[in-house]
């Protein structure tokens, strides 16, 4: 469990590496993880996102004006991606706005697809218009990588569908679609190994959607819960706490 606060109240002394003992848990999921508590680096994406200049949006314009440009991990982000521990299955996150915590796990998501063979990932948010708008974001990194013809793992990019729903990756057989918390029947019967749930706090049910994405997890999957807070009480707030 992590709190990433905003810059005026700065981190809280123990925040850093916290696994929630209220996080949904999948049987037998952790059994075969790692107990050390370090990060592999693998599991560490950042110098691959900068080195091949993933472009977001900026939240200020760049020294040339323009509000896209290449991402460069802040301070936040960083600690995330240092935190990552294969043991871990679930990395619980209450967060203040404006930090670039959901685009750092979208644009994460992206490059686990491209570089690992596999990869079925789904970003899930509380409204469909804020899901599409995270795919977006995807998209937008995504189409700049192929329009520069960067190779990763010595491959150029390609797209098999891609649509403001899903992108599939015929390389590495991966795939990156999105749903809303109240779905019926969300990930009900697919196979999950990576999940962005965001805004966890203002969804409806979300007690429901999780017991339908844990039983679509692998052993190894990697789940990220985010959310800022909404007040006392319901599943987040009882998760973080």
């Amino acid at each position: 469990r992590m709190v990433v606060p905003g810059p005026k109240r700065g981190r809280p002394k123990g925040s850093k590496n916290r696994v929630s003992a209220e996080a949904p848990e999948t049987e037998g999921a952790t059994a075969d993880r790692e107990t050390t508590g370090e990060t592999p680096r693998e599991y560490q994406l950042i110098p691959l996102m900068e080195r091949e200049q993933f472009k977001i949006n900026l939240k200020e314009p760049g020294p040339d004006g323009k509000r896209v440009g290449a991402f460069k991990a802040n301070s936040f982000q960083r600690e995330l991606d240092d935190s990552i521990c294969p043991r871990w299955l679930w990395h619980v996150i209450l967060k203040a706005r404006q930090l670039g915590i959901s685009t750092w796990i979208d644009i994460r998501l992206l490059a686990k697809c491209l570089t690992v063979d596999g990869t079925n990932a789904a970003i899930i948010s509380h409204e469909k218009t804020a899901t599409i708008k995270l795919l977006r974001k995807v998209h937008l990194t995504l189409e700049d990588l192929k329009a520069r013809k960067v190779r990763i793992n010595g491959r150029l990019i390609k797209t098999k569908f891609s649509s403001k729903f899903e992108i599939t990756f015929p390389d590495t057989h991966s795939s990156l679609y999105i749903g809303t918390m109240g779905q019926k029947a969300f990930s009900r019967g697919d196979m999950l190994t990576d999940v962005h749930v965001s805004e966890v706090a203002h969804g409806s049910d979300p007690a429901d959607l999780m017991s339908g994405i844990v039983g679509a997890l692998t052993s190894s999957a990697e789940g990220f819960l985010e959310s800022t807070a909404s007040g006392m009480g319901g599943y987040f707030y009882d998760m973080v706490k």
